[in-house]
């Protein structure tokens, strides 16, 4: 080999190793009391709860280990043995070494190796101010507190963290991504539970309201540049506080009511990110959504969000969904209502105050409507459903029957809102809202919801398409009609 060649060859060897070593964690460690047991480090490059099983070792009785695994970007990675779980933030070409005893991992770890400075500070950091670093205290806070109060205390214990930082930054050679990282943990801290307050208190009660902030003070000083920070996405306070941003102005946008439907609820939350948001915080917050609600999607839903994500997102977020649908569909999918309803008794009156139940309808097809006047997304379809009909031939219409089924409390309401808005077909009410008699047969937790029922009586589609889809439900409804 000629003098030059070996000279390129030896530089390209030395970049490689370069490369490969800053993407390497060494960690290794005692542990006092071991029993052969297996330590997990969990590596979730994407925060989403998705890590690799490889990350699994047998500690022997002796309790040494040692182990190397890659990462992408600078992160923190959780430890965990025996239902104890320890946070270190590690870097590219970053080495740890822990000591500590079985049963005391959090209050006994000690840490020597390059990566020890960061993960000591951490560590104090963590213990310092664990009250409000734990999700389930602070929980507690928010729900115990006015939004003005939680501001206050919040802006003491930020003030808290920044002193507490600024002293030790002084002392300890932190790294610039170490220092960052910290800076955020405490900035989003703040952000986050402001903008989780109205939904942390909605999820926790019976309303169908979302709690307004005074969103011009309350966000004062949130910019753009804190909004979509790309520098901050491994931050757990920071993808926190991107969620609840979405679902706050999100809810703002539908008159601060709670969505009902997941598909519309989603596909709303969709509109704001794609307007709002950029690169890896558009990213991660759809593939969050996705994720939590995949098996309550419809299938045009769950399309439209995956393409999405697909043509605006990061690629490695969009090959994750894609890996694992299925099994996020099979997590969340919500119990399936019951395929023949012929037999079902009584569970709501007509416009005339009869009795009606669904075997009134048998010999036609039924397309179910499940409404009520509060329900905004409801009454968004309904001049889609004006649209369908006009499609309709006279012999179509004479053999699909448009039901609309009201869980309104007001009776007298539900009469005028019909009036209201001009909605053209058969009517009934099942009062009682969630709780009501048809609500609780079909096991209907959000509206607006769609049901198709053949000739015989039978729901064939328990998540029929909406209106919006016309095109595709005149599709289904002829295809009934055919049979």
């Amino acid at each position: 080999m000629h003098i030059s060649q070996f000279l390129k060859f030896m530089v390209f060897l030395f970049l490689t190793n370069t490369v490969f070593a800053q993407n390497t964690v060494k960690i290794t460690g005692t542990i006092k009391g071991a029993q052969s047991d297996s330590l997990h480090i969990a590596v979730d490059p994407l925060f989403l709860g998705v890590q690799d099983d490889k990350n699994t070792l047998k500690v022997p009785t002796s309790g040494s280990f040692s182990h190397n695994f890659t990462i992408e970007r600078p992160q923190v990675v959780h430890l965990n043995y025996r239902n104890q779980s320890l946070p270190l933030y590690v870097e590219g070409g970053d080495d740890l070494s822990l000591t500590f005893f079985a049963d005391g991992l959090l209050k006994t770890v000690e840490f020597s190796g390059k990566a020890a400075v960061h993960n000591q500070f951490l560590k104090d950091f963590n213990s310092k101010f664990e009250e409000v670093l734990n999700k389930e205290s602070m929980k507690k806070k928010v729900l115990s507190q006015t939004v003005d109060k939680l501001e206050m205390d919040l802006f003491k214990t930020v003030q808290a963290q920044k002193k507490f930082l600024n002293d030790h930054a002084k002392k300890e050679e932190f790294s610039e991504g170490f220092h960052r990282y910290i800076k955020n943990k405490i900035k989003y801290l703040y952000w986050n539970y402001i903008a989780g307050y109205p939904i942390i208190e909605a999820n926790n009660i019976k309303t169908l309201r979302v709690k307004r902030l005074r969103d011009e003070v309350m966000f004062d000083g949130l910019e753009d540049t804190s909004i979509n920070n790309k520098e901050a996405i491994i931050n757990e306070y920071y993808r926190s506080f991107l969620v609840y941003y979405t679902t706050y102005f999100t809810s703002k946008a539908n008159g601060f009511n709670k969505f009902t439907d997941y598909s519309v609820s989603l596909e709303e939350k969709h509109k704001y990110a794609r307007e709002n948001l950029k690169g890896e915080a558009f990213s991660y917050v759809m593939a969050h959504f996705l994720s939590k609600f995949a098996g309550n999607l419809a299938d045009e839903t769950a399309t439209t969000l995956r393409n999405s994500l697909k043509s605006r997102g990061i690629a490695a977020y969009t090959t994750l969904v894609d890996k694992q649908w299925e099994t996020w569909k099979k997590a969340t999918k919500n119990p399936n209502i019951a395929a023949n309803v012929p037999d079902t008794p009584y569970l709501m009156q007509d416009l005339d105050g009869n009795e009606l139940d669904l075997t009134s309808f048998k010999g036609k097809i039924v397309y179910i409507d499940f409404w009520a006047s509060w329900c905004g997304p409801c009454r968004k379809q309904f001049p889609f459903t004006k649209e369908l009909k006009k499609e309709l031939s006279k012999s179509e219409k004479e053999n699909i029957v448009f039901l609309y089924i009201s869980i309104d409390n007001n009776e007298e309401v539900w009469r005028k809102s019909i009036e209201k808005f001009n909605i053209e077909g058969k009517h009934a009410i099942s009062p009682g809202g969630w709780n009501s008699k048809i609500a609780r047969k079909f096991r209907i937790s959000s509206i607006p919801r769609y049901m198709l029922m053949d000739r015989d009586g039978r729901i064939v589609d328990e998540n029929a398409k909406r209106p919006q889809k016309k095109d595709e439900l005149l599709e289904d409804l002829q295809r009934l009609l055919d049979k």
